[in-house]
């Protein structure tokens, strides 16, 4: 626990975002792990013009003396076990800005392998080439 207050593990949010859709997403996740026993959780921010993920200089705010960059998007994945075997996993992906109320959390969901295209990163490398394929190029059901 005490390793999520490292400055290492945080990232500028707009203050509404965080208070509001945000905390939303990880109260709804910490239920929807809870129905499952276990889940694995990968979270992280994105720094995305909104339109061409191959775009190598979106725009974005920085902040402080330093110039800290402000992420233009954060994404949360998770990774469950399914009825019956195997796993499961839903992303979402949210504009770093405030949102209204109700929160549209179905417009956020992405597949993991949308977040991989706009990040970068390779998620879940060490699982078998047809099971990775299976978990990154679907989704699972909203909060089921």
């Amino acid at each position: 626990m005490d390793e999520t207050f490292y400055l290492s593990n945080m990232a500028p949010q707009n203050p509404e975002f965080n208070r509001q859709l945000w905390r939303d997403i990880e109260e709804r996740s910490r239920a929807w792990v809870a129905k499952r026993g276990e889940a694995y959780e990968v979270t992280g921010p994105i720094f995305w013009n909104g339109k061409d993920p191959a775009d190598p200089k979106p725009s974005f705010d920085t902040i402080g003396k330093n110039a800290v960059a402000v992420p233009t998007h954060f994404y949360k994945i998770l990774v469950a076990p399914k009825p019956g075997g195997g796993y499961e996993a839903i992303a979402f992906v949210a504009e770093n800005r405030a949102y209204k109320r109700p929160f549209q959390f179905q417009q956020l969901i992405r597949s993991v392998a949308w977040v991989e295209a706009h990040t970068g990163v390779t998620f879940f490398p060490t699982l078998a080439p047809d099971e990775r394929k299976a978990l990154v190029e679907t989704t699972a059901s909203l909060w089921k």
